[in-house]
Order: C-alpha cells, then sequence, then structure tokens
C-alpha cells in the first residue's frame, strides 16, 4: 500500500471513532431516560409507603371494614411525642423503645433534608395561591416535593438511591414497631435449651431459648414451633417438666 493510501485509510479511522464514542453516548442517555420512569415510581412507592395514611381492612364479626391509620412517618412521631409529654399511652414508660424511635425519626429528618436542602420551596396554600414557605423540619413537605420535582434523566442514579434509602426507613420502622417476643424462661420440652445465642453487630447476644410471638411459640435451638392453639397445652407441658425437675431436685 503507498503512503498516499495509507495516510487516508487512517484518516478514515479516525473519522468513525467519534461517531461511535457519539453513539454510546446517546444509547447511555437513551438508557437513562428509559430507567427514570422506573426511578420516579419506586421514589413514589416509598414516599407513599412512609408518609400517606395506610388502609388496611380488618374483619369485624362476618363482614370486612376498610379503616385508615396514621402513616409509618406520624405514628413513629406520635411514639416519641407521646413520651415526651408524659401520656405516652401504651408507649409510655418503653423507654428503650423511646430511644430507638427517637433516634431513627431524627435520621429520617436528616436524610430527607439532605435530599431536599432548599430553606424555601414555591407551594401551594390553602386559598390555592402560590407562596413561598419555609421548609425547616417539615419532613412530610420535603417528601412530597421529591415525589413532584419534576427529574432529568441524568438525576436517574439520584432518584434510584433516594427511593432505596426510603425505602429502608419503612422497613426499620415495620421492625422497630413489629410485636416483640415474649421469653420463656423454661428449657425447650423438645432439645432441653434453655438459652441460646445469636450475633448482634459482632457480638454474641444471649437470650431465652422459646419466645413467644403472634405466630406461637418457637425454640431458637431446634427450631421447634407450637402454633397460637397449642399454647395451653405447651404451658401444661412445660408445667409438668418443672414439677419433675424439682421432685428430682429433693430426691
Amino acid at each position: 500500500m503507498s503512503a498516499c493510501h495509507h495516510n487516508l485509510a487512517c484518516l478514515d479511522t479516525l473519522a468513525t471513532v467519534p461517531v461511535r464514542v457519539k453513539s454510546k453516548a446517546k444509547k447511555a442517555k437513551t438508557q437513562k431516560r428509559d430507567a427514570l420512569p422506573i426511578a420516579r415510581e419506586k421514589l413514589r412507592d416509598s414516599v407513599n409507603d412512609l408518609v400517606h395514611i395506610r388502609r388496611h381492612t380488618i374483619q369485624i364479626d362476618t363482614r370486612l371494614k376498610r379503616v385508615k391509620l396514621l402513616s409509618r412517618y406520624d405514628e413513629l412521631t406520635e411514639a416519641v411525642e407521646a413520651h415526651r409529654g408524659g401520656h405516652g399511652g401504651h408507649w409510655q414508660g418503653q423507654l428503650p423503645f423511646w430511644a430507638d424511635a427517637l433516634v431513627l425519626l431524627m435520621e429520617i429528618d436528616e436524610a430527607v433534608a439532605k435530599m431536599w436542602p432548599p430553606p424555601h420551596a414555591f407551594i401551594e396554600d390553602v386559598s390555592g395561591k402560590h407562596a413561598y414557605a419555609s421548609w425547616e423540619g417539615w419532613t412530610v413537605e420535603r417528601l412530597k416535593a421529591l415525589e413532584r420535582k419534576k427529574w432529568r434523566p441524568q438525576d436517574t442514579a439520584a432518584v434510584f438511591k433516594i427511593g432505596r434509602d426510603l425505602e429502608g426507613f419503612v422497613k426499620r420502622i415495620d421492625t422497630l414497631f413489629a410485636p416483640r417476643p415474649i421469653p420463656l424462661p423454661d428449657p425447650c420440652p423438645e432439645c432441653d435449651e434453655k438459652t441460646v445465642y445469636r450475633d448482634g453487630d459482632g457480638e454474641q447476644i444471649r437470650s431465652s431459648a422459646l419466645q413467644i410471638t403472634d405466630a406461637g411459640c418457637t425454640c431458637g435451638g431446634c427450631g421447634a414451633n407450637w402454633p397460637i392453639e397449642q399454647l395451653s397445652m405447651l404451658g401444661r407441658l412445660l408445667e409438668e417438666m418443672k414439677r419433675q425437675r424439682e421432685e428430682a431436685c429433693e430426691e
């Protein structure tokens, strides 16, 4: 190949490089644009799960009834404020629970403030007119603004992250308000284990082997389970085992 033809071939090769780069950039932009609706839907679902009123179906006699429940965020706030005011009802006096609730509430408020940092926002007041309002500490309003925000394709990754973070807070609230197991001091009738150990933040935590929940009683050692309807039978069995142990000690 002559030098002239070689140079022309090199020029042709160089000329195609920007086209490929541009094509890749265009493809990446298209992918972000296609993923944005999915990210926004995840964000809306997470905001809804955290700060919107929940609707639940309960059974009264033979009828089903739809009831409204506080949002998870309001439930958390109410638990904290009730304890502070000294009229906490169900939550009053439950210091470990209250401390966990307070820490979680502070974490949510701080995280959401970073997600939507502007100190003011253009919102609609009750009369329908637009007005600027300070949002200091307004976690719910900040989240609703995030929900309404017109995101750009380049924001897709950030929107996904916000949705994941909010979803994590939802799960932590559910865990916090989940019924606490009631430990039994008796050894398990199946494996005779009285205590078990589990890992918690790198430390071995000791707890009773038998734990009662709304699903029944379960042994953390062997996994034996007694459903709710068998708890009375389990109670009689544990009493009998206790009586036998006391008799053996007397002998």
